[in-house]
């Protein structure tokens, strides 16, 4: 159904004002009735974008009160033709899915590959530190026994000197 051309027009509301009509929606813009007697082009407010007189006698549009069914029919399950969008409707859905699982599952493989190369240098970083351990461990040996040959060393040094 074709709206009527924006204007202003007698507020639906029912108070006694000029209400302004944009062509989809009723604004919160409000102006006095016009005088009777008074030549039109005198009595009407100028549309500021349009640059037009709009009459207060136009029918003013009506407002459903429910946006997304403005024709008040009720929809019903399995009806067929009632919105030609519908056949579009269920292959976009489909398709939808469709994107999310093969998203889903690249996640899913990224995240599972992270997961492996983190175990893997996770591994070969437990191995390096296992190496330096057991390196360190022969050092610490080498230490005492170096420092066993010292002491007796100063043993028979200090016994030399008696």
């Amino acid at each position: 159904m074709p709206q009527p051309a924006p204007g202003w027009y007698p507020d639906p509301a029912g108070s006694q004002r000029l209400r302004w009509w944009n062509g989809g929606e009723w604004t919160e813009q409000f102006h006095d009735m016009p005088q009777q007697g008074a030549p039109v082009a005198q009595q009407m407010p100028v549309d500021q974008a349009a640059g037009q007189y709009m009459p207060a006698q136009s029918q003013a549009p009506t407002v459903s009160s429910d946006p997304y069914n403005p024709a008040g029919v009720a929809p019903q399950l399995g009806a067929t033709g009632m919105d030609p969008q519908a056949g579009d409707a269920a292959p976009k859905s489909g398709r939808g899915w469709v994107i999310g699982t093969i998203v889903s599952v690249l996640l899913m493989v990224v995240f599972f590959g992270t997961m492996v190369y983190s175990g893997m240098h996770l591994r070969a970083q437990n191995v390096e530190w296992r190496d330096v351990q057991e390196q360190r461990n022969s050092t610490k040996i080498s230490l005492d026994n170096k420092q066993d040959e010292l002491n007796d060393v100063k043993e028979e040094l200090e016994e030399a000197q008696k």
